[in-house]
């Protein structure tokens, strides 16, 4: 493979990268997120830079009318940018609140996004909160 080859790829992956990293931080899922519609899911708690402790955190919503199911997406921030999928669930509900387990309790940071099934099909993702797992320090 010649230099210039090497350099496209790397600049390729790179960009795939950045993208990636973009929507774990609470994008939506398409490359263009200046041209994307806002999906008009308002997220209550936790909000964004909240300390919540314990191990079951109840996560809610703004009720949204016609809404017949919601998916809730809980990712855990790594400080090495490998950022995990720690939760990735439909909720079965109906309701604008949903209790999840597990967490660890440390200090481990997490955001959170959702996404709403209606009559049209599942919406895109909505902006995240990003919150801290512990106690206030």
């Amino acid at each position: 493979m010649s230099n210039k080859s090497t350099l496209l790829l790397s600049l390729a992956v790179l960009l795939v990268m950045s993208i990636t990293a973009l929507n774990c931080g609470g994008t939506t899922d398409s490359a263009s997120d200046s041209e994307e519609e806002p999906t008009g899911i308002e997220l209550l708690s936790p909000s964004e830079g909240d300390y919540i402790p314990g191990n079951s955190i109840t996560f809610e919503w703004e009720d949204i009318e016609d809404a017949e199911n919601h998916r809730l997406r809980v990712i855990r921030q790594i400080d090495d940018g490998d950022d995990t999928v720690f939760y990735n669930q439909i909720t079965g509900s109906t309701e604008s609140r949903h209790t999840v387990s597990h967490f660890s309790d440390d200090g481990q940071v997490y955001c959170w996004q959702l996404s709403v099934l209606d009559t049209e099909g599942w919406s895109e993702w909505s902006d995240s909160n990003c919150f801290i797992n512990s106690e206030v320090p």
